[in-house]
């Protein structure tokens, strides 16, 4: 599996565009393998952009490969297909270079470049998409049990920065609102506190806040606590 520190890599991709010919030198940080399809697509997309070859992988236009009918037997390609032929494989050569060997099986079929980019495209998003329901699931479902306010709220940033590393990125609002939705009955009032302020409480303050609190119940519990309290107060969430 590729990491941070592998080597760039380095590919001279000669162009033939605007009747113009230039040799750039490719390089990219990090292969693409199972766990970082973002920060591969964050780096080769530039690349292709930057090159103007968005049209050999984002809805082709293939000129004819044969003029005549009678070409085909002697194989008689035209010109425009074989320069673009010859632009796209230096493309695909290049776009495999950035591929780990865990992932290139899966491309093994891929004949031209756009093929390439459809079928990563395509097999990573889907992944995606089940990834994003699986984190959602999983805070939907989290609460804070016997867990310390700490770790419950590590819990809920920790499947915050998933999603955001997936590109589901969550806004303050949601944030806060799963923080409260998996609080017990004992912090309504300080769920009612946090929902009934006008201005909207931010993550930091909201942690801050129940920390406080965590340390109120703690102390609550303890034989002639001055902080001891007795109330039932329904449940807002």
């Amino acid at each position: 599996m590729a990491s941070a520190s592998t080597p760039p890599l380095s590919l001279p991709l000669p162009l033939s565009l605007a009747n113009s010919s230039k040799t750039f030198t490719l390089s990219i940080s990090h292969k693409l393998h199972l766990k970082n399809y973002l920060l591969w697509i964050q780096q080769v997309e530039p690349v292709i952009h930057n090159l103007h070859l968005e049209g050999y992988v984002i809805n082709p236009q293939i000129p004819p490969k044969y003029a005549l009918v009678e070409d085909c037997d002697s194989n008689k390609v035209t010109s425009e297909y074989r320069v673009w032929y010859e632009q796209d494989q230096f493309l695909l050569a290049w776009l495999q270079s950035t591929i780990s060997g865990e992932i290139l099986p899966c491309i093994v079929d891929c004949r031209s470049s756009w093929q390439l980019w459809d079928h990563i495209l395509s097999h990573f998003q889907s992944l995606t998409c089940t990834k994003i329901r699986q984190v959602r699931d999983e805070l939907q479902n989290l609460s804070l049990d016997n867990r310390s306010i700490s770790d419950y709220l590590l819990c809920v940033q920790t499947l915050v920065n998933v999603l955001t590393s997936i590109g589901e990125p969550v806004s303050n609002f949601e944030h806060v609102n799963l923080i409260l939705d998996g609080l017990p009955d004992v912090y309504a009032l300080s769920i009612l506190l946090i929902t009934n302020r006008f201005d909207p409480f931010f993550v930091d303050e909201v942690e801050t806040l129940l920390l406080a609190r965590e340390v109120r119940i703690e102390c609550s519990r303890k034989p002639n606590s001055k902080f001891r309290f007795h109330y039932s107060f329904p449940r807002l969430f």
